[in-house]
């Protein structure tokens, strides 16, 4: 959870060129994410549009 009471997620799919983040505000969707994800449900993430993040972890950025 942020400041901004908004709920952050982020998946990394294998290579670190696949970094992905979602925000909400939707509490129940987040847990529902999580426990979809523990329990290994394919379908966990699909209920958020992600955002490839992947280019802040390259070397200098955020620099």
């Amino acid at each position: 959870m942020r400041e901004d009471n908004t709920f952050q997620l982020e998946y990394r799919d294998g290579a670190p060129t696949e970094h992905f983040q979602t925000r909400t505000l939707a509490r129940e969707k987040v847990v529902a994410a999580v426990l979809g994800w523990a329990k290994g449900e394919p379908d966990w993430k699909d209920h958020f549009m992600w955002n490839n993040i992947a280019s802040y972890f390259e070397d200098g950025a955020g620099s």
